[in-house]
């Protein structure tokens, strides 16, 4: 199974192959949303593997910290939780290595995040906190789940 069309609403100038050679079709960057686009066949491809109590965890987390996002998709300080995200676990959510990302320096992030009334760090908080949140409060029923079919 391999994409027909990549598009990523981040910036990314390099490591663009690995991508590339990963989805099976040319990933675009810049685009105005995220998404993947299969071919129609792919859709009667069966799963191996289903965890539907994952899927709603998992679910649960990722609209629940969407919704505490800024409402306005292309503001600076989207973009930059975009970027975050992507290095918070890796620990490389540096404001030099993702205004470079960005294609810009740390100074004109740092400009562009106060024109927006805010700043790399409280971003980075914000992002922490709402990750956070979302976690503790949906892995609890999960967690419940799996000890009580131990029993």
């Amino acid at each position: 199974m391999s994409s027909t069309k990549v598009e990523f609403a981040h910036q990314r100038l390099t490591g663009t192959e690995a991508l590339a050679r990963f989805f099976g079709c040319n990933v675009l960057f810049g685009a105005s949303e995220n998404s993947i686009a299969f071919k129609a066949a792919d859709m009667d491809v069966p799963l191996l593997t289903v965890d539907d109590n994952l899927q709603r965890t998992l679910s649960a987390i990722c609209e629940n910290t969407l919704a505490q996002m800024p409402k306005t998709p292309n503001s600076m300080a989207r973009l930059v939780e975009r970027q975050i995200t992507a290095r918070l676990a890796a620990g490389t959510a540096q404001q030099d290595a993702i205004a470079a990302e960005l294609g810009m320096s740390a100074r004109t992030l740092a400009h562009r995040l106060t024109d927006e009334s805010t700043n790399f760090a409280t971003v980075v908080a914000n992002l922490r906190k709402a990750l956070a949140r979302d976690y503790l409060l949906n892995s609890a029923p999960a967690h419940q789940d799996r000890r009580s079919s131990r029993i």
